[in-house]
């Protein structure tokens, strides 16, 4: 990345055992603290050129702009700063699969409304998932993604109940139930 864009700032996320794309989101706004404005775009998306100015004219605190809720295209969203923060932000327990529709609810559930934008140039680069699911919790492709709706669905109905995000303990709570069960047990089942 560095190489072939060398304007770009890069975020490491040291410590990680495992990929977790909302903890790399996360940092990403966290570290690079540049203006009012946070815009993500997953490493299998390409958008076209201007495409960051272009969001910033649509762009109002409140809202946050989605390329697509579109599966392939859901992680590309441009968001204010204040309303990520109000969100709790992305969940850094998921590994892949999820954890941008749960920001998305989060936000919602924050009261950021959101604002679907047809793009026809934003290309998702079509891969297999396979290569992905090895660095995360499960190797289950369809596990995976319905340990991190129920994680969700969870979340959510805490957020309804408190009327706020929640603290990285309770989230830590939530999470421990849902995380799925070492690679040892599963092999015994």
């Amino acid at each position: 990345m560095e190489k072939s864009y060398p304007e770009a700032i890069v975020v490491r996320v040291p410590g990680k055992k495992l990929f977790s794309g909302g903890a790399a989101r996360n940092a990403g706004a966290i570290i690079v603290p540049l203006g009012e404005w946070v815009c993500f775009i997953d490493a299998d998306v390409i958008v076209p050129e201007g495409f960051c100015s272009d969001m910033l004219d649509r762009c109002k605190p409140g809202h946050v702009l989605q390329v697509a809720r579109e599966r392939s295209l859901s992680g590309t969203c441009v968001v204010n700063r204040d309303d990520w923060a109000r969100s709790g932000g992305y969940e850094e327990w998921c590994s892949w699969g999820y954890e941008d529709l749960a920001f998305y609810e989060s936000l919602e559930l924050a009261g950021v409304k959101a604002i679907d934008l047809k793009i026809k140039e934003v290309e998702h680069l079509h891969h297999s998932n396979r290569r992905r699911s090895c660095f995360g919790e499960t190797n289950d492709i369809e596990s995976s993604n319905d340990i991190h709706r129920k994680y969700a669905m969870s979340r959510n109905e805490m957020i309804r109940r408190v009327g706020r995000p929640l603290t990285p303990d309770e989230r830590s709570r939530i999470e421990n139930k849902h995380k799925p069960m070492s690679p040892a047990l599963e092999a015994k089942e």
